[in-house]
């Protein structure tokens, strides 16, 4: 929750948590506290809620990125008592650093907002949380020059990591190039390790691709010996 900030209007009172549901995905809890009426004693008493959630909390909590965050993959449900309403109104903004989300009317004594993903939202975490990222994943080649006509080969490393930049140790990275010999990639901690071998000099395209998402391509230079 670093970083995160809750700015209540109308509440005397209220802190916010996190917590894990039974099957693993996480929420956040408002509870807040105020007179039930105001001091004329018949005029409800209404506030409102405004959060602020850093990107990297929305990692955490959620498995998702700021722009994944709208009123289809979040949802607010109010506890008061025994009564739990759902569809309670909220709007989410984009802001630099994260979201606000703002819940605009709220009644008291004592309720409890929780904010919690919806089955779309659990739907597009799972599907994050394994697809490989172009833009996060990272390929590295050790070698330079290397003299071609008799067998020369480089190491093509590659770190496969997912939209939040968490690594992908289940979908091996496959290399392409019909002209060339590429082994198959071997993992050793959270990095895939292919040899890339050729007999003849010339620039060498090759694809590389994990779980059918491209991760880029890159050129390799063999130099005449």
């Amino acid at each position: 929750m670093r970083g995160a900030y809750f700015a209540m209007t109308g509440a005397m009172g209220g802190w916010v948590t996190s917590a894990t549901d039974t099957d693993g995905s996480k929420h956040l809890v408002a509870s807040l506290g105020a007179p039930h009426f105001l001091a004329d004693g018949t005029t409800l008493n209404t506030g409102s809620m405004v959060a602020f959630l850093p990107a990297p909390v929305i990692s955490s909590m959620f498995g998702l990125t700021s722009g994944d965050l709208d009123t289809t993959t979040l949802d607010i449900t109010r506890t008061s008592g025994t009564t739990t309403t759902t569809d309670v109104p909220f709007t989410i903004a984009s802001v630099p650093g994260g979201v606000t989300l703002t819940v605009p009317t709220i009644t008291f004594s004592s309720p409890k907002y929780t904010i919690k993903m919806t089955a779309a939202g659990l739907k597009k975490q799972q599907l994050i949380a394994k697809t490989p990222s172009r833009s996060k994943s990272t390929i590295r080649v050790i070698g330079s020059k290397v003299k071609a006509n008799g067998t020369s080969t480089y190491s093509v490393v590659v770190i496969v990591r997912n939209k939040l930049g968490k690594v992908l140790t289940i979908y091996r990275p496959i290399l392409t190039n019909s002209t060339l010999h590429i082994t198959r990639a071997t993992r050793s901690g959270n990095q895939w390790t292919s040899k890339v071998s050729a007999m003849h000099a010339g620039l060498k395209l090759i694809k590389i691709t994990a779980n059918g998402v491209s991760l880029g391509t890159i050129s390799l230079n063999f130099f005449k010996k």
